[in-house]
């Protein structure tokens, strides 16, 4: 799953290896995981690595700290229906 998606990513947005681990490792089912996958696929450096999968990893959480709220306030009013 991870080659297809640094394949994707290289080939359609044409991407960086650095801006293509940052970028799987932001997405949450791959995190961290993933993100050295795609750095071996690349031969990258191992300082290059972890630098780039701990920024993609601490991107969301931000958003997902400013957003939580309104989601469970609406979730509960959509529960309160049924």
């Amino acid at each position: 799953m991870v080659g297809q998606v640094v394949q994707w990513l290289v080939g359609n947005l044409h991407m960086t290896k650095e801006l293509v681990v940052l970028v799987i490792s932001m997405i949450p089912i791959l995190e961290l995981r993933g993100g050295f996958a795609a750095a071996a696929l690349f031969n990258m450096d191992l300082w290059k690595t972890v630098i780039a999968c701990i920024i993609g990893n601490f991107i969301p959480i931000p958003f997902i700290l400013w957003l939580i709220t309104p989601i469970f306030t609406k979730m509960k009013k959509v529960l309160l229906v049924f």
